[in-house]
């Protein structure tokens, strides 16, 4: 990052801005599962622990209350996660690009279908995140199409 940061170019400042952006993004996202592991494994060891107990009906039912909140909870660092890792793909594959651009001479030509793919892979995450986690699946199967495409054209 020393050496882009040195260089005077002005587009050599954005891809910085943008590999700051996908550390920061990934960064985040190793914190989010750390929060979301701990969390789960202090719900398991507190469910454990009070069901190795026979409480009751009424204090059973307020563990199970406590463990059902405690998966919402993690479906929706979950989310975040999720949102993350489509926020860095689709960073990432849009530097691929312009580099791809750049590399073939500005030939929009050689550029089209892997951004017609690079569109097609933001629908499928938005939908994904949105309305369909099926759809997340197909995100990931363009996302490596993708890449493998456009790092072909890049070497």
């Amino acid at each position: 990052m020393l050496i882009v940061y040195r260089r005077k170019r002005k587009t050599y400042k954005t891809q910085l801005g943008a590999m700051l952006l996908l550390a920061l993004a990934s960064t985040a996202s190793v914190i989010i599962q750390c929060v979301n592991q701990g969390r789960a494994l202090l719900a398991l060891w507190g469910s454990e622990a009070a069901l190795c107990y026979d409480l009751g009906g009424a204090a059973s039912i307020m563990i199970s209350k406590i463990v059902q909140d405690n998966m919402k909870t993690a479906l929706i660092y979950d989310y975040a996660v999720l949102g993350i890792y489509i926020f860095s793909n689709v960073l990432a594959d849009a530097l691929l690009l312009y580099r791809c651009y750049i590399i073939w001479e500005k030939d929009l030509r050689v550029v089209f279908l892997p951004l017609l793919g690079y569109l097609c892979n933001i629908v499928f995450g938005i939908l994904g995140l949105t309305y369909n986690t099926k759809l997340v699946f197909e995100f990931w199967i363009l996302a490596v199409v993708e890449n493998v495409v456009l790092a072909a054209l890049i070497t």
